[in-house]
Parts: C-alpha cells; sequence; structure tokens
C-alpha cells in the first residue's frame, strides 16, 4: 500500500488508481461520495435512492477507468455520471419529491417562536424553494453549491454555456433569497 499525500489532486489519484493503486480510488471515494450523496439525495429526494446512486457512480467509475483521462477534471467526469445515473434513476422511480430525505422527529411546537424555530423555518423555506426552482436553476445551482464544480465545467455537463450556467444560478439565487427573507429578517428581531 502506498501512502497518499492529502494534497494530491484528484486527477493524480485517478491516474494512480488507473496504474493499479487502490489505496487511490479510495481516497477519492472517501473525498467525494458525501457530496455526490448529497446532490443525489436533492435531484432524487429520497436517502436510500441516494445511497445507491452514490454506489453507481463509483462502481462506474471503476468501469470507465480507461475513459478518464487526466486532461480533463476529475469532478467534471464524476458529476457527469452522477447527472446521468440520477436522471436514470430518476426515471425508473415515479415522482421524485425533489427535496433531500432526512429522518423525521416530532418536535414540540413552542408557544412563542424561537430563533430556533425560525431558522428552521427557512431551512424549510430554502428546501421549498429548491424544489420550486426551473429544472435547469436548480440543477446549476446544485452543481455549483454541492459539487463546488466552476461554471465552466456546469455548463460542459449541463450541455450548455457558462453565461446561461451564471444566469441560472443568479435567478436560482434570487428566488432563493425571496423566499427566505422574510424569515431571516423575523430571526434576527427575535436575537
Amino acid at each position: 500500500m502506498s501512502r497518499l499525500p492529502t494534497e494530491a489532486t484528484d486527477e493524480m489519484l485517478m491516474v494512480r488508481y488507473q496504474r493499479g493503486d487502490r489505496e487511490a480510488l479510495a481516497h477519492l471515494v472517501r473525498r467525494h461520495a458525501p457530496s455526490v450523496y448529497s446532490y443525489a439525495n436533492w435531484v432524487l429526494g429520497n436517502a436510500s435512492d441516494a445511497r445507491l446512486v452514490t454506489e453507481q457512480v463509483f462502481v462506474a467509475v471503476v468501469g470507465r477507468t480507461a475513459e478518464f483521462k487526466h486532461e480533463v477534471r476529475f469532478t467534471a467526469w464524476l458529476y457527469s455520471m452522477v447527472r446521468a445515473l440520477c436522471v436514470q434513476h430518476g426515471q425508473q422511480v415515479s415522482a421524485p419529491s425533489l427535496q433531500p430525505s432526512a429522518p423525521t422527529t416530532p418536535e414540540p411546537t413552542p408557544t412563542e417562536p424561537s430563533v430556533d424555530t425560525t431558522r428552521s423555518n427557512a431551512s424549510g423555506r430554502a428546501a421549498d424553494a429548491l424544489a420550486d426552482l426551473p429544472a435547469d436553476q436548480r440543477e446549476a445551482l446544485l452543481l455549483r453549491e454541492i459539487a463546488h464544480l466552476p461554471f465552466a465545467e456546469i455548463a460542459a455537463i449541463t450541455e450548455s454555456d457558462a453565461d446561461a450556467v451564471r444566469s441560472r444560478i443568479r435567478h436560482a439565487l434570487e428566488r432563493m433569497h425571496e423566499a427566505v427573507v422574510d424569515t431571516e429578517e423575523y430571526a434576527r428581531a427575535l436575537r
């Protein structure tokens, strides 16, 4: 087993994996599985489906290892597969909710709204606002905020241009802001 520096780029790790270094793949999985899962969970709206897609993505990485070219950013290559698998999986299940699933535990309803309750309401409003975005805006925003991809890579993945991606993200952020601004102002007033 070789020792991998934490500063090794994804592309370096993938080249190492192509040369037979299994630890390099394990490092890539540890590095990217949480964001792949989070993206899939938002897109599919189901934790179980998101876990399945996350597993399928890394199986696809192994199966398509020879196709990876180190000149391409690993994250762009990875998320093009994530996106395709989410679309494929979404077509196989009926009507995803487009909100991330989370364990639900009933919370007591306070008589006076607290800052925590108000923040929770803002989170709920943000999730609702994200679900209500047009699909192209939601996809661009998720790729930017969860996968941390640059505009050019989002454009390549979504088969559009960088200016369109910037516009989609700007419009998405404006809509998200409008959805939660009242709740944020109320939370500030409670402090």
